[in-house]
């Protein structure tokens, strides 16, 4: 109760200053020994009011005496509060621990079935360039272009006039092989595989040379 806790204060302020607001005067009255009243923020009546003639400065006592320990539980006791806090509160702390699980698992489900997808997407690559490696040779064709070219070619070009006219796809094909055909400098690429070729070498299993050999049938 009220009276209770005033009771308790009372005993506090034998050694220590005790302020405290109330709207109770009563309780004021029996139990402090100055009463400040207040209206609008601004002081109407100190029944008690501080005097610089009368009351003795406090000396310094800075320096004198141990230094007050700073309050601590040690590891044992807050331990063995956080459990029986723990075990008064089953069901919030199963539940807890029930969502946190879940969350974990939701993470490592994630993080396994993008690993296992990345180790088969590697596995397939393995597989596909060992069915159908990758091969440079002399000389190779823009067969995009190429393509292209027979598109264009096979498009009609929106003449009606009642005749017929040509279109020469093989004569396209062909000028297009001609021109589209390049060289490579297959040299300089193999001597860039066996004296540098680290962007390279990480990601090859094998290298195989092809040598065209010239017959010289008499």
């Amino acid at each position: 109760t009220s009276v209770q806790i005033m009771e308790l204060l009372k005993e506090i302020s034998k050694d220590k200053l005790i302020i405290m607001v109330t709207h109770n005067p009563e309780l004021a009255e029996k139990y402090s020994n100055r009463i400040i009243r207040l209206l609008d923020g601004k002081v109407v009546d100190d029944t008690n009011p501080y005097d610089r003639n009368i009351v003795e400065p406090i000396e310094n006592k800075k320096g004198k005496g141990k230094k007050a320990k700073k309050p601590s539980m040690s590891y044992l006791t807050a331990l063995s509060l956080s459990l029986n806090n723990l075990m008064t509160k089953k069901g919030r702390t199963f539940m807890t621990s029930f969502a946190g699980s879940i969350g974990i698992i939701g993470i490592a489900l994630i993080l396994s079935i993008s690993s296992g997808a990345q180790l088969y997407i590697k596995s397939v690559e393995e597989e596909t360039l060992a069915s159908y490696p990758i091969s440079i040779s002399r000389n190779s064709m823009d067969m995009t272009s190429m393509m292209t070219s027979m598109m264009k070619e096979n498009k009609s070009d929106g003449t009606d006039d009642g005749k017929i006219h040509s279109n020469n796809i093989m004569g396209s094909m062909v000028n297009s092989m001609l021109t589209q055909l390049k060289s490579n400098d297959l040299k300089s690429f193999k001597s860039y595989l066996e004296n540098d070729g680290k962007e390279i070498n990480d990601y090859v299993s094998d290298i195989k040379y092809s040598y065209s050999t010239p017959l010289n049938i008499f």
